[in-house]
């Protein structure tokens, strides 16, 4: 028995849109392979199954059901709405635009943890001090009310005790902020080297896409030296034809020496400086991940601080107005002050339903009327002194 209802999708064998399972198209060769846009529809009941999950168990969906279909047929268009959930990937896909099943199994190991902490009245009541805490040092003004049961809790209550859970998980990339020190004289070390080209900046060898850049490069270089290797023999068998000798031949050879000498330089120069980068690369591999880090989960946490207003209107209580967070790292890991971006741009809204007002997500993902109907009852109730 689950710990807590509704814990499985609908459907227990839906197969994943980004990694196979036992749910094949082949299945034991009886069955003809599933067109592209079978297995796109599969992926897509398989992500509407995991909505359903999600908002069953008091979640709040990244962006309004309504248009995952819109999001899902061009991820490249709305790349910032998926930026964060993508980040997840060592390598992220373009064209991955799977987010609510994602956003289940973090609420899942949240719910889960509620269990934990609330397993002796002691350490309970220590959770909820750490968390009290914890808002306080994010300069969160609400108040938080936890119960020992969380299904007893409100639904405001639940949402700020997530948002602590994952002030939690933030705060364990900010422990390596102190290294920056190391991070600059790691960079002050390659760059004494003087084999960086000029427009390798720090920001350019630390994106992601720069180890890819760099095996293409690799590759390009090899080829090099191999088409010049060849040249070398063709030029040494015309040295051996007799209607070929002499000076025209001599000089074929000559410069296709130069040609090899040229590319094996480049490659052995291009084996240098990718070294002196590797080498940087992993004295500063700590911060860097910490960074990166600390960046993308600001996004989640401004879209969690952004669904409380939602929250709060929905339980007819009164909206916050102040922005009530305040992140240490992101933005400001190299001394320099930032002022964040708009979380999510203005692309994605609800449709018109009853002649309401469309409602957009501007700044966020905000939810819609739909998503509040998605939340249990228990979370929803309001006892006045949240």
């Amino acid at each position: 028995m689950h710990l807590y209802p509704h814990i499985k999708p609908e459907s227990e064998a839906l197969p994943s849109p980004t990694t196979p399972s036992s749910a094949s198209p082949f299945r034991s060769g009886l069955r003809r392979p599933l067109s592209v846009e079978e297995r796109y529809q599969n992926a897509l009941d398989r992500e509407r199954s995991f909505h359903g999950l999600l908002t069953r168990n008091g979640g709040r969906p990244w962006y309004p059901i309504e248009r995952i279909e819109e999001v899902s047929r061009k991820p490249t268009k709305h790349a910032e709405v998926l930026k964060y959930w993508q980040g997840e990937l060592e390598e992220p896909k373009p064209d991955d635009w799977v987010v609510y099943e994602r956003q289940w199994y973090r609420w899942d190991q949240f719910c889960r943890h509620q269990l934990v902490v609330r397993n002796e009245p002691e350490t309970f009541w220590k959770h909820s001090a750490r968390y009290r805490k914890r808002l306080a040092k994010h300069s969160f003004a609400g108040s938080l009310h936890l119960e020992e049961n969380p299904s007893d809790q409100t639904e405001l209550s639940q949402w700020i005790e997530y948002l602590c859970f994952e002030y939690f998980e933030y705060e364990k990339f900010l422990q390596h902020k102190p290294l920056y020190p190391q991070y600059k004289e790691a960079w002050r070390n390659l760059v004494s080297t003087k084999v960086l080209r000029p427009d390798e900046t720090q920001g350019y060898i630390d994106a992601a896409g720069f180890a890819t850049a760099c095996e293409k490069e690799r590759t390009a270089l090899r080829q090099a030296v191999e088409i010049a290797r060849s040249n070398i023999l063709l030029a040494d068998r015309d040295m051996l034809d007799p209607t070929m000798k002499g000076p025209t031949a001599q000089r074929k050879l000559f410069e296709a020496q130069e040609e090899l000498d040229s590319a094996i330089k480049e490659f052995d120069d291009f084996q240098l400086r990718k070294r002196a980068i590797e080498e940087y690369k992993r004295a500063t591999a700590t911060y860097r991940e910490a960074r990166s880090g600390a960046k993308r989960h600001e996004i989640l946490l401004r879209w969690i601080r952004d669904q409380i207003p939602l929250i709060e209107k929905k339980l007819g209580l009164p909206t916050s107005t102040e922005d009530g967070l305040v992140l240490e790292g992101g933005d400001n890991w190299n001394g320099d002050v930032g002022h964040p971006s708009p979380l999510l741009p203005n692309q994605l809204s609800a449709p018109r339903r009853d002649g309401k007002k469309r409602t957009r997500l501007p700044d966020g993902p905000r939810g819609s009327p739909e998503e509040d109907r998605g939340s249990p009852p228990k979370r929803s109730k309001q006892r006045g002194k949240d």
